[in-house]
Order: structure tokens, then sequence, then C-alpha cells
């Protein structure tokens, strides 16, 4: 959730940037910041299809030898980056920095000549050191989770195995399914994995502070609003949107759906609110009972009376009265759904109809 000072200055008209770079070891500890590096043209993704879920690029210009890409210096295998961006408060000229992650530092590279000195370098999430991509891969011999496991227990126990402790991992409602075999050659993620997919609806990733996280996937249901139109008006940069002219066709056929009913009761007659109808095929009611009339006029509240069985309310499937055709002689078909023992309710799975099965319409442009 933004922060008032980042809300702040994130509806600016003018901003001045700047950029952080802490440099960790393997034990998450601040061993270096890069305050004072240029740092140009980073870009960020995010992406929650995606099983490494964040991952940057950025180029730097390095001060000293100390950012040669070797063993013992800044740039090197066994060291994480954690990028912060800043833009000034006009106000108060304090910086106020987001947090954009901590990332494996992958397949850097250098290019010096007498114009450019620049090093550029790739970021991936923790999740590539649990993917194969960069460590991960399973030790000695097939690693098995036997059935009825517990699920959040598994997934801990797996974490523990690439050395990750920062964790916050959910209960699952079920245990492990079937056993969960991972032959000789595989990797931390491909237990977690399936375990992660027991349930369609958990997801698993590293937020910003590098803590992996197995949690329900986000409804957006009753949802804190992050973000409104106040911070995208004053922050939306450039637009760009192609329309394809040659896929556009001039008639577009739109076919009517059919039911077939052989419960027809003809043209109802209306008494007060009521349709009724009479089909003498039909000797009771019973549940899911399809059957079609004429309405010849609209009813506000409509109920039907079929066989004289007693006036049953109309409704959608939601309980909700349906708004009905203005137009006079509709064809509707409406299905009988048992309630409980006490009665029944009728409830429209209906398309109106003229007198054609199939109703074709053609629209020109």
């Amino acid at each position: 959730m933004p922060t008032q000072n980042e809300y702040n200055v994130s509806t600016q008209i003018c901003r001045n940037l700047y950029a952080k770079i802490n440099l960790l070891n393997y034990k998450f500890q601040i061993v270096d910041e890069w305050s004072n590096v240029v740092v140009g043209n980073p870009t960020f993704t995010e992406n929650a299809n995606s099983d490494i879920r964040r991952t940057c690029d950025i180029a730097l210009t390095p001060t000293d030898n100390s950012f040669n890409i070797s063993d013992g210096n800044k740039i090197w295998l066994d060291k994480y980056i954690q990028i912060y961006l800043g833009i000034e408060d006009i106000l108060t000229g304090d910086i106020v920095y987001t947090n954009k992650g901590i990332y494996l530092i992958n397949n850097p590279s250098q290019v010096w000549s007498a114009v450019d000195n620049t090093i550029t370098i790739s970021g991936l999430d923790l999740m590539a050191k649990l993917t194969g991509l960069r460590n991960g891969n399973l030790e000695g011999l097939e690693h098995i989770i036997p059935q009825g496991s517990n699920v959040r227990d598994s997934i801990i126990a797996t974490l523990e195995l690439a050395g990750f402790t920062n964790y916050i991992v959910s209960e699952c409602p079920v245990t492990v399914q079937n056993d969960i075999n991972i032959d000789v050659g595989g990797t931390v993620f491909d237990i977690l994995k399936q375990l992660r997919d027991i349930l369609p609806q958990y997801q698993m990733y590293f937020d910003e502070d590098g803590v992996f996280h197995y949690e329900l996937i986000p409804s957006g249901n009753n949802e804190q609003i992050m973000i409104d139109d106040d911070v995208w008006t004053e922050s939306f940069i450039s637009y760009d949107v192609n329309t394809d002219f040659e896929s556009l066709k001039n008639s577009i056929t739109v076919i009517g759906k059919t039911h077939d009913i052989k419960n027809y009761g003809g043209t109802a007659t209306i008494s007060t609110d009521t349709y009724v109808i009479t089909i003498s095929t039909i000797s009771a009611l019973r549940d899911n009972l399809k059957v079609g009339f004429v309405a010849p006029s609209q009813l506000t509240a409509p109920k039907l009376n079929l066989n004289s069985y007693g006036a049953k309310n109309i409704l959608n499937e939601d309980g909700t009265v349906p708004v009905l055709s203005e137009d006079a002689n509709v064809y509707y078909v409406v299905k009988y759904r048992l309630i409980n023992s006490i009665g029944l309710i009728s409830y429209f799975t209906w398309e109106p109809y003229c007198t054609n099965k199939r109703l074709p319409r053609e629209k020109q442009y």
C-alpha cells in the first residue's frame, strides 16, 4: 500500500528522480550502498503468471575497479541487489524512496571504450534460486512427500532445503492428495509447484523484501483501493493504441437460440396477475419441468397457473422478478423448480420468440 509521502510525490508535476541500490550478501545483510552511481534506463516487470515474478534491467556507470565483474567485487554470484527508486519532494526537499525488490545479479555485461563505460545487469527475483535457473537443484536420490502430509509443513521443509527461512506460508484446508515424487535431477521448485497446485486458488512468490509467500490469490472483493485516478492522471506519460480495420467485417449474423419444448400451452389467458394455460399431457408438476406459452400482454409481477395446480411466481434464477418484453404475443419458456416439500416455484429460463425457431439478425456497417 503506498504511503502518504509516496502519494504526494507521485502527483507532482515536476519530479527529480533518484536511484539507490543496496548490495546484500546471501544473509540479506547490507554490505554496500550505491547512492552516487549514475543509473540509466532502469526497467522493471512484475508478472503474476510467471514463476519468476519480478525481473529488472539496469545500466550503471562504475566509479572504480570494485565494480569489475569478478570474485570478491561488488558484482558477482554471491551478491543480491535491492533497488530503490526515489522522487524528491519539492516541498520538503526529502527524497521519498520506493522499494522495487531484491534481485539476483544475472548475466552482467560491461562495455568500455573511449566514449562509454557501462555495466548492464539483469535482475531475477529469488525464485530463480529454486527453479534451477540459479541453484535449486535437489541433491541425492528421489524426493518423496507422502500422501496425507500437511501442505504448510511440507512447503516450509522444502524451503529449508534451499536455505530460505523468511516466509509467510498459509494453512491449506486439504492435505497432500497423492504421493509427490521428484526424480533425481529435479528442483526445489518442482516440489513447491506441485504443493501449490493442490488447490488452484493459491499462489506463491517472493515479495519486494525477499520474503516467500504461499497464500490465497486475492479475489478483489472488498479489497482496499491502492491507486485511483488521482495518481494515474498525474502519472500518465504516453498512450499507444493500434486499430485493425482489416479484421473489421461489414456483416454480422446472429442466430437465435432455440428451445425444443414438447410441452406447449398455446396462448395464455390472463387472470389478474396470472397467466393461465392447460397442457393435457402433463399430469403433475415435477422439478425441472419446462413449458412454453405465448403471453398475450405484459404483466408486471407475473405468475403461472398450469392445469389449475395453483399460481406460482415466475422469477429469475437469482430470485428477482423478470423484466418481460413490452411486445404482445411473445413466446416464453419457463422451468419449474422444487424448492422444498412445501411448494414449487418457477423461474425464467426464457427467450422471446416471434413464430420462427431461428431469428437471424444482420447489421451493416
